[in-house]
């Protein structure tokens, strides 16, 4: 289980061949907002915008983060979330994915420079724009709206968000699936077989955090990936036009050699192919559970989802 750390938490380590330290540091503001004693980034007032995508687990959006991080220009980081630094590092990416942080950023954090969560994000959209990229963060929603194996008790709120909002002009969307796919896509993962096991996670936990989720999309905007999966390329132009970026054409030609970004890399469906795939059955019992539950047909409703499967 993930706690909301005051104590420093560090890093993962770059490579030795760099000659970085083994691990950085990063201060979490807590679930109150505070910030333990630090030092701060030299950084400008005024607020520049920043870009997220929200996103549940097995929900598709590796593939189409791919799509938009391939794009030129864009510097995608993958699965930020404040309270999960040490299992997806944005510094790390910055640095190793697109070589963002300076000689004296380096030297810095060398000598035990310590971050906040807000400043880094601060010191990487800094490095992003003086190399005239556009940083893109992807969160990892699945800590707020599902959490297991890692919380038990998922705020249901959007944490990245909520944590950069008075710091940055947040531009949001997120990416949804059907419900039931999403399930049978994530029930069948490996990570997830303990607490479906032992009752933590069920389809009606699960259509709860679920339905959260939707009513936040409502609020930001949302892509469905059966749209996407259909029309690929005006659902990546209408994304780009929601995030205010310029749409690169050229995204369908190279998504499938893009490396740098985390979740499914490799499709578990046999494919290299935008394409909408065969649904995967599921079985009358589990069907009827999905059918129990009121948050399932509100969310269909709220997502705009017909009833048929």
């Amino acid at each position: 289980m993930l706690k909301h750390r005051k104590k420093q938490a560090k890093f993962n380590a770059f490579p030795d061949t760099i000659g970085l330290l083994l691990a950085l540091q990063i201060n979490y503001i807590n679930s109150q907002g505070t910030r333990n004693d630090i030092q701060h980034c030299d950084m400008p007032v005024k607020k520049q915008p920043l870009r997220i995508i929200h996103n549940m687990a097995r929900s598709g959006s590796t593939l189409i983060c791919k799509c938009l991080g391939c794009m030129h220009r864009i510097a995608l980081l993958s699965e930020i979330h404040p309270a999960a630094t040490q299992m997806f590092n944005p510094l790390n990416q910055a640095h190793h994915w697109f070589s963002l942080l300076n000689k004296k950023d380096i030297a810095q954090l060398q000598q035990g420079r310590v971050l906040d969560f807000v400043d880094t994000i601060r010191l990487i959209d800094k490095r992003s724009r003086q190399k005239k990229k556009v940083l893109v963060i992807r969160d990892w929603a699945h800590l707020d709206f599902t959490g297991h194996p890692f919380l038990d008790n998922p705020a249901r709120n959007l944490a990245l968000a909520n944590v950069l909002q008075e710091h940055f002009v947040l531009i949001q969307t997120a990416i949804v699936r059907h419900p039931i796919d999403q399930w049978l896509s994530l029930s069948r993962l490996a990570v997830m077989q303990e607490p479906i096991k032992q009752g933590k996670l069920t389809v009606r936990t699960f259509l709860e955090g679920y339905e959260a989720f939707a009513r936040y999309c409502v609020e930001t905007g949302f892509m469905r990936y059966e749209d996407f999966t259909s029309h690929p390329e005006k659902s990546m132009q209408d994304m780009c036009k929601k995030l205010a970026l310029p749409f690169d054409a050229g995204f369908i030609s190279r998504w499938v050699d893009y490396r740098t970004i985390t979740g499914d890399v490799q499709s578990t469906r046999g494919s290299d192919a935008i394409k909408t795939l065969k649904r995967r059955n599921c079985d009358s019992a589990v069907l009827k559970l999905f059918e129990n539950e009121d948050s399932y047909w509100h969310s269909l409703q709220i997502l705009g989802y017909s009833v048929d499967r």
